[in-house]
Formats: C-alpha cells, sequence, structure tokens
C-alpha cells in the first residue's frame, strides 16, 4: 500500500517536477493556476504547472477525513471524529490530531505533520491513544493542496448556495445553514476569505460563532479567520485551530497542527 500511495502521489503531479515542486495553491480539480514554469523555461499548460489529478473521486464512499492521495472528503462538526471515513462519531479522546488540525478516529489513516520538516505529511494509522499517537507510518511527502472554494463551515456539509451557519446560543453543538439567522442564534458568515469579497477579510469572535467579512487585508484586534498560512497577514502567518474544532484562525504564533 506505502508503495501504491507514493506512485499515485508521484504520478497524479506533474511527472517532471521532484516531489514538493507542486504549487500548494493550485486547485486539484481540474486545469492548473500555479506559476511554476516547465522545465524548458517555458509556462506549462494554461500559464502554470498543472494540478494535481488528486480529486473528489479518490475519495470514494469516505464522507470525512482524507483520501489515501490527500484529497479532503469531508469535514466533521465540532467534537467530532471520523470514524474509518464512513461516520462523524465522538471519540474525542482518542482520536489523532491529523497535519489539518481534524481529527482522526482509531484505526483510520490520516497525514500527519512530518516530524522532521513540517511542509510535509507522513501517512500513519491512528493508534487511538491521543492527538499524537500514530503508527505504522509512510514515508513523508507533500501532499499537494486543493483551491478552498466558497461554502461556510457548518459541521457537515458545508453551507452553499448563499446560505451563513447559524449557531445556537443556547446550544452551540447546533448548526444549521439559513439565508439568514433568526434571534437566539449567532451567524457565522464566512470561514476564510474565499466567502468575502476582493480585498476583505472574514473577522469575527475568536470562538468562531460569530463572524463577517470586512473590508480591508487584516481584522485587528478581532480574530482573522482562515484555511491556509496564504489566507494570513504578516503579522499572524500561521493559520491554526480555533476554540472551536470546526474553524482555523491566523496566529502569530506556530504549532504542528497549524497550515
Amino acid at each position: 500500500m506505502r508503495w501504491l500511495l507514493l506512485g499515485a502521489l508521484l504520478f497524479g503531479c506533474e511527472s517532471t517536477k521532484p516531489l514538493g515542486a507542486n504549487d500548494p495553491d493550485a486547485s486539484m480539480l481540474s486545469g492548473g493556476d500555479g506559476g511554476v514554469a516547465d522545465d524548458d523555461g517555458g509556462a506549462g499548460g494554461d500559464g502554470g504547472q498543472p494540478a494535481c489529478s488528486c480529486d473528489a473521486s479518490s475519495c470514494g464512499s469516505r464522507i470525512c477525513g482524507r483520501s489515501e492521495c490527500g484529497f479532503p472528503c469531508g469535514q466533521c462538526g465540532p467534537g467530532l471524529t471520523c470514524l474509518l471515513g464512513v461516520s462523524c462519531t465522538g471519540g474525542a479522546d482518542t482520536a489523532c490530531l491529523d497535519a489539518f488540525g481534524d481529527r482522526v478516529g482509531i484505526l483510520d489513516l490520516g497525514f500527519r505533520a512530518c516530524p522532521n520538516d513540517a511542509t510535509k505529511q507522513q501517512r500513519c494509522m491512528c493508534n487511538g491513544g491521543g492527538p499524537n499517537d500514530w503508527t505504522s507510518c509512510d514515508p513523508c511527502i507533500e501532499v499537494c493542496a486543493h483551491a478552498i472554494t466558497p461554502g461556510i463551515t457548518c459541521g457537515t456539509p458545508e453551507c452553499a448556495g448563499g446560505d451563513v451557519c447559524c449557531v445556537s446560543i443556547i446550544d452551540t453543538s447546533s448548526l444549521s445553514c439559513s439565508g439568514s439567522c433568526g434571534g437566539l442564534n449567532y451567524t457565522r458568515a464566512c470561514d476564510g476569505p474565499e466567502d468575502c469579497a476582493t480585498g476583505s477579510s472574514c473577522c469575527g469572535n475568536n470562538d468562531g460563532f460569530t463572524t463577517t467579512c470586512t473590508p480591508g487585508a487584516t481584522c485587528g484586534a478581532v480574530d482573522q479567520f482562515c484555511h491556509t498560512t496564504d489566507d494570513c497577514p504578516t503579522a499572524k502567518p500561521h493559520c491554526c485551530p480555533g476554540a472551536v474544532d470546526d474553524m482555523r484562525s491566523c496566529s502569530a504564533t506556530d504549532s504542528p497542527t497549524c497550515t
């Protein structure tokens, strides 16, 4: 399985580039939009290196966690853990925390940050003894990222079609998508800059329940929500897990769970 994984990663991306040369911001869905030139000095494809071929089809029956080539197949709601890729359940105490800040259930496979190189990932099995209890690890590689499309995190699935995420004030584990949120609800109107107009940031309370698009490249004293370090300003360059499991915010301090 390990050799098959390496083969999929090597041949899923441009074969003339060394492993790790893939544009981390390129979409894995279709067509390349990176800016990496071909070996002969010319631009590849439509002006950049072709995107990795790893896409949603690699998920199979998975509804959460990541496929064997690193595609995100879905995210579990607050406090929940991906169990073998087929359901979201409890078990936070025994779950591992992957390189992307998501929980991986016991005996499931996930990508942890490579111990000797935080820019690379290592596919391992969660042993079930807590956040860092991984076993049976494959060699370190660099998982190709995918472009984040608009859609507001609201447990599983995300909100789409212009809906916002409504978080119950009475029970903050109760989330629902709606055109607008009524009384006794917090409103999460974005989870990153892709949900906002160009030149605006996704800002809000550090609990991640109330967010809004705010003009400007930074959010000042409140939290700035993100998916990767590219969403963050220079002063807070790390995108890290926040107070709730399904939201990440920019931080000045790095950790193994930051991206």
